[in-house]
């Protein structure tokens, strides 16, 4: 399967906010997705196959000496085939030259994301205690959790 990286458009957001509701507990709205497209200093990623289908995202901010990834997810089906590698490398590609480093928090029982990043480089450097807030899904209370810190060095 062919996967390209490519700056998302409006006609995407649906599919990326498809994507973020069967990842996360609390996922990004379509509207929180669509205000990053207008953005200064964000980036919204999408991955895509052959056909155009969206089989995942990457978000954060870039300025002239570091990155930030605020979400990143790839579509249930297509998990295990390297698309959230190609997404890491995309965004990395796609910051200014000036930047050296890349941090990221990522919730501390979300072991898959805590290995693809440490099979990209990213070093855990803290803990944010109770960083993801208290969440009631359908009646069922998700408590607070801490987020790991992780950081790459690009230069």
């Amino acid at each position: 399967m062919k996967i390209s990286i490519t700056k998302a458009l409006l006609a995407d957001i649906h599919r990326i906010a498809e994507i973020a509701a069967q990842s996360f507990p609390d996922p990004w709205t379509e509207k929180g997705f669509s205000d990053e497209l207008t953005r200064k200093g964000a980036l919204l990623l999408a991955a895509k196959d052959e056909s155009g289908n969206i089989l995942g995202y990457i978000t954060g901010d870039a300025d002239e000496s570091f990155g930030y990834i605020a979400s990143v997810a790839v579509a249930i089906f297509a998990r295990g085939h390297g698309v959230g590698t190609l997404l890491l490398k995309g965004f990395e590609k796609m910051l200014p030259p000036s930047v050296c480093k890349i941090t990221l928090e990522v919730r501390e029982s979300n072991s898959p994301a805590i290995s693809l990043y440490a099979k990209n480089g990213y070093k855990q450097i803290g803990i944010r205690k109770n960083f993801y807030g208290e969440i009631n899904i359908n009646g069922m209370l998700i408590p607070r959790e801490n987020a790991i810190v992780m950081e790459r060095i690009i230069k």
